[in-house]
């Protein structure tokens, strides 16, 4: 798409955005930021503007065929099916099915199906913010020699889908457990070892605060890096994810020296009526009330990103990081209220 004079694009973000003072800080913020990203900022090779990404979540507790009929697959580029957990053993299957997931083979094989006819790169997100009960214990599968064979069995599971990779998802506790033991960029870089040869990906998504980052020494080994710019200020009320936090998380991980060209900025599509963490309610149900909320920020209570804050978000990565992340396409409006369809809209050639 054209591209605006700097000025413009900021004086039309931050009105719809925010308050003049905060303005002011976000693009004394942008600004600098600016500067940093573009000497970093690299091309891709899929048909977006300037090859960017856009990564689309699917929840495999939801009807996976419905989530996929209903989102516009020309305008993604990665698919990533949540979640699959290993079983005490570190195997991803048994007898043939997934060992925790709620995702059934025929869903998956469609996912795959879908998301490779439309140039998509389709990945296995693996392990999610909540442990499934009885899965296996990821602080003692990522130790040696345990790890070694949980990294086969990755490779094993991807290829009996036909996934393109593996999308790593640690969080938490257990997060900080095997970060702080190390073994938690071992595992990244045995798995990156074993599926770069085979043209698998190894990305990522992670918390954008200290205690629940990942460690630096792993940016290496990751293809992209989703950046969760969401749930912020866990049970308080407010905005959970804002456009002057995006920026700072963003930052963030520039100053550890992560490349720009690897970093996708996570947007979520709902908010939260009460305090983050509580009452969540997706963006189409928040439309379903009233058309005009997709266009605003807030609605009866309910705190969440509308059509403009997701143009705004979207703009600010086509220009500076690799793309964009969203949490979850199940729960996106459809036609004209679609916030894929706007990120679409900004990331037009």
């Amino acid at each position: 798409m054209k591209k605006k004079l700097v000025s413009l694009c900021t004086i039309l973000v931050f009105f719809t955005l925010g308050s003049c003072s905060k303005n002011e800080e976000a693009f004394q913020s942008e600004e600098a930021l600016s500067k940093t990203l573009k000497s970093s900022v690299q091309s891709g090779t899929n048909t977006l503007a300037a090859g960017k990404i856009v990564v689309g979540y699917v929840p495999s507790w939801k009807n996976v065929q419905s989530v996929i009929d209903n989102s516009n697959l020309n305008i993604l580029t990665h698919l990533n099916i949540a979640f699959f957990s290993p079983n005490s053993s570190g195997q991803m299957m048994v007898n043939g099915n997934p060992t925790f997931s709620d995702a059934s083979n025929t869903e998956i094989n469609y996912l795959v199906s879908q998301g490779h006819q439309h140039g998509i790169k389709v990945l296995a997100s693996f392990s999610g913010g909540k442990i499934p009960t009885g899965s296996g214990n990821l602080v003692t599968l990522l130790q040696s020699p345990n790890r070694s064979a949980l990294v086969n069995n990755i490779v094993s599971f991807l290829s009996f889908y036909n996934l393109d990779g593996i999308d790593v998802d640690i969080e938490g506790q257990t997060l900080v457990t095997v970060r702080d033991a190390g073994s938690y960029t071992l595992f990244i870089q045995e798995l990156q070892a074993a599926l770069q040869p085979l043209g698998k990906l190894v990305t990522c998504a992670t918390l954008p605060y200290t205690s629940g980052m990942i460690p630096a020494d792993s940016f290496p080994y990751f293809n992209y890096i989703h950046i969760m710019s969401y749930d912020n200020n866990w049970g308080q009320p407010g905005n959970h994810s804002s456009y002057s936090d995006a920026l700072v998380h963003i930052k963030k991980f520039l100053d550890l020296n992560c490349p720009a060209s690897k970093l996708t900025l996570g947007v979520p599509f709902y908010g939260y009526q009460g305090n983050v963490g509580t009452d969540s309610k997706a963006f189409k149900e928040i439309v379903a009330l009233d058309t005009l909320a997709a266009y605003q920020d807030t609605y009866l209570g309910i705190k969440y990103n509308g059509i403009p804050s997701i143009k705004a978000k979207t703009r600010y990565a086509e220009q500076h990081i690799a793309g964009v992340m969203i949490w979850d396409l199940e729960k996106d409006a459809v036609g004209k209220f679609s916030l894929l369809k706007a990120i679409g809209e900004e990331l037009a050639p």
